[in-house]
């Protein structure tokens, strides 16, 4: 009969044995704490940056950086955890290295103890033993830092940070547990636990993988759909998203492992002595495992295949290789025998049924994903976007925050510029089904017929090089279905085939509220007009009644603009108009004597000659656009034509200075000013350079009544292009071009 405090008897002897595994816990966080915060105080001394014009002084300015590299390193990119987890894998092999010899199994399972017993004093001696040697030397790090700057913050971090650790390493190092308990190899226990670490994130991004190659329509929402539960499976994922919803995490990583060291523990107990030096265990365990990871490396091997031939029948080449090697490999682990690489046919056949069966669906699209439409009575609404019916979209979207920065104790403009599209489509409306199922329609037909070309490994060999180029275009869609799901596509299509359907989208007021943020801006939020014209950008000079008139005005001509004037109008001025929050980061930047002409270079939109009314106002307050423009304004104009000859492969240069005032007439009823916005319906020839000098009267007429936006010199000159479908006649004559010269360098027009 074993004493009372047998437990604690066997513990301590435990630790006495494992003396090695303190000691490298305490050496790891040594070098991760202490040594880490003090590097990291150098370092910091050593590439800091003083700021004179800032009101800190120098010690200020630097404890600061201090604080914000120790946050960055111990709070943000949470480096210590990586390096306690692996120490978790450390202290699990080492709690249970004995199962992995029979000798040394046979010895601890004779002595006096129950299972339950060696289990859990292994499972809470690892824990202690890795994790208390942590505790003590993060809380020791944190005072190194918070007596260096005089601040008990960077304590607060650490205190708080490994108070998060626990519930990461309890939930890492109870699935390491569990992995040593199904393995009977050190080898095969390592490379488990990384396993259950990583397989479902590889499984995640091979899912993405199969979507991006094989389904021609996807539209890039994998993740969103399925690349994040998947990653939340993994325990390492799980550990690292406890600061997005702690209470939520902290539960799960406490529940979960719990659960899987009572899951260990079960399995220790009917765990046969003899299973020392097997690959796995448990032999139920063998075929569900050689299923879950034969089956994706043989989709990755079809999927290799198919990324470098696009065929079907290669694809299936690598799917074979990598399952039969994946497979044979797997069988000489299990088996620990060369010979036995086929000893299993029957599972070889299922694992192989299964995988040729996952092969075909996405191979040859068995699910019709890339034939998906819904029925239009199955559709709330529908969100588009193309580039080609608005290629400034990027830039209307753009988005700025201000920031502070706390080192410095200014504030900054943070530029979080990556456009989301899928917002921007999830948030339009539009209730026009017809036209956008037949843009749908015809994008799956273009889709379809691509694909079949592409399956010919020697499609590219027969392609025929003199075959006209076609216009493409690319479209996003997002389908709103009645149920509330979304289900979204994209889709390459021929530009003639979609052009009516297109500009009928172009000129639905649905999509254009959903594609331009001033449409659905409240008057209240107006703070200001900037406005560009071809000598730079200046702020309309104008009262605030004056004002909302101007934004209201321009609102109601740019709804009615339709895609048909864009390709015969040409730009005459661009308007910015500035919310509050934007005046507010532009006067603080100014106010910090900092950078701010980037404000100056987004949100602009475009006014056209048909916005008679927009442009009266702006007149009346002394805007002087680009269609007052007259000959009697332009000096003269010089025309550049870099020529190159094909037979001796040099360039010339041809110049033509233009000071006939006809000439120059013709060649404003032609230009195309340099603005923000660009108008790609009504496309510029770009073979010609045309540099224009105005008269001084003029320069000082079109900055009478304005206020430069930004403190910038007044042009006298700007460059300017010409339109591609109305180049002069005489510019042709004089550089000697033909119609051919004039498309060839003329841009892309829809």
């Amino acid at each position: 009969m074993t004493s009372k405090n047998s437990f604690f008897k066997l513990a301590k002897e435990d630790f006495r044995h494992r003396l090695y595994l303190p000691a490298m816990s305490c050496l790891a966080f040594f070098f991760m704490y202490p040594v880490g915060v003090l590097l990291l105080i150098s370092s910091t001394k050593v590439n800091f940056f003083f700021n004179s014009l800032s009101a800190l002084s120098y010690d200020e300015q630097l404890n600061r950086a201090i604080l914000e590299n120790f946050k960055m390193m111990y709070q943000e990119a949470q480096i210590d955890s990586f390096l306690l987890i692996l120490m978790g894998l450390v202290a699990a092999l080492s709690g249970f290295a004995y199962l992995m010899k029979a000798n040394r199994s046979d010895l601890y399972h004779g002595l006096p103890f129950k299972r339950e017993t060696l289990y859990l004093v292994s499972v809470a001696n690892g824990f202690l033993m890795t994790y208390v040697p942590a505790f003590v030397l993060s809380l020791v790090g944190g005072l190194v830092a918070s007596v260096r700057i005089s601040s008990m913050v960077p304590m607060t971090i650490m205190l708080t940070e490994t108070l998060y650790n626990i519930p990461k390493f309890l939930i890492c190092y109870a699935s390491a547990v569990l992995v040593v308990m199904l393995t009977g190899q050190m080898m095969t226990a390592i490379v488990g636990t990384v396993a259950v670490f990583s397989y479902f994130p590889a499984l995640a991004t091979l899912v993405y993988l199969i979507h991006t190659v094989y389904f021609h329509t996807y539209y890039g929402d994998v993740f969103e759909k399925v690349y994040t539960p998947y990653i939340m499976i993994s325990p390492v994922a799980v550990a690292f998203s406890i600061k997005e919803k702690p209470l939520m995490y902290i539960a799960i990583c406490l529940v979960v492992g719990a659960a899987f060291l009572a899951l260990a523990l079960y399995l220790y107990k009917i765990r046969p002595l003899e299973a020392a030096g097997k690959a796995l265990v448990f032999e139920k365990t063998k075929f569900p495992i050689k299923l879950m990871i034969v089956v994706p490396c043989a989709m990755a091997g079809a999927l290799f295949m198919k990324t470098i031939l696009a065929s079907r029948l290669w694809g299936f080449f690598g799917f074979a290789c990598a399952f039969i090697v994946v497979h044979c490999i797997m069988e000489i682990v299990y088996n620990s025998d060369f010979r036995s690489l086929f000893s299993h046919m029957g599972q070889f056949a299922i694992c192989f049924a299964v995988g040729l069966a996952l092969f075909l669906t996405v191979s040859f699209d068995l699910v019709g994903y890339d034939k998906y439409m819904p029925r239009e009575d199955e559709i709330e609404s529908v969100g588009l976007i193309c580039y080609d019916l608005e290629g400034n979209l990027y830039n209307l979207n753009q988005k700025y925050e201000l920031e502070h920065n706390d080192i410095y104790d200014e504030y900054y403009v943070n530029d979080t510029s990556v456009v989301d599209n899928t917002e921007i489509m999830d948030s339009m409306t539009i209730t026009d089904k017809a036209t956008v199922l037949d843009i749908a329609s015809k994008g799956i037909d273009y889709t379809l017929e691509k694909a079949k070309e592409e399956q010919s490994i020697l499609s590219e060999m027969l392609e025929d090089p003199t075959e006209d180029y076609e216009l493409t275009t690319s479209v996003d869609l997002s389908y709103r279905l009645k149920n509330g799901r979304y289900v979204r596509r994209s889709y390459s299509m021929l530009w003639e085939d979609v052009k009516k359907s297109m500009e009928l989208i172009h000129d639905n007021p649905e999509f254009k509220k959903g594609t331009y943020p001033l449409l659905t801006m409240d008057e209240q939020e107006l703070s200001g007009v900037n406005y560009e014209d071809m000598l730079g950008k200046h702020h309309v000079n104008a009262d605030a009644a004056t004002l909302t008139q101007l934004m209201r005005t321009y609102k109601e001509e740019f709804s009615a603009l339709t895609f048909e004037k864009r390709r015969h109008e040409t730009p005459v001025l661009c308007l910015q108009f500035k919310s509050s929050d934007f005046q507010k980061m532009a006067d603080i930047m100014k106010e910090q004597e900092d950078y701010y002409d980037y404000l100056n270079d987004i949100y602009y939109y475009p006014v056209y000659p048909s916005f008679t009314r927009t442009l009266e106002i702006l007149r009346q307050n002394g805007v002087v656009d680009c269609g007052l423009i007259t000959e009697n304004d332009v000096d003269h104009i010089m025309l550049t034509y870099n020529r190159y000859d094909e037979e001796t492969e040099d360039y010339s240069t041809e110049e033509y200075d233009v000071t006939d005032k006809a000439q120059i007439r013709e060649i404003l009823d032609a230009a195309v000013y340099p603005m923000t916005y660009l108008n790609s319906a009504r496309p510029s020839f770009y073979g010609i350079d045309c540099e224009m000098n105005f008269t001084a009267d003029f320069v000082q007429k079109a900055n009478s009544g304005s206020e430069k936006a930004y403190g910038s010199s007044s042009k006298t000159d700007c460059m300017i292009n010409l339109s591609g479908d109305a180049v002069p006649r005489f510019v042709m004559d004089q550089f000697h071009l033909t119609r051919s010269d004039v498309e060839d360098n003329v841009g892309i027009t829809y």
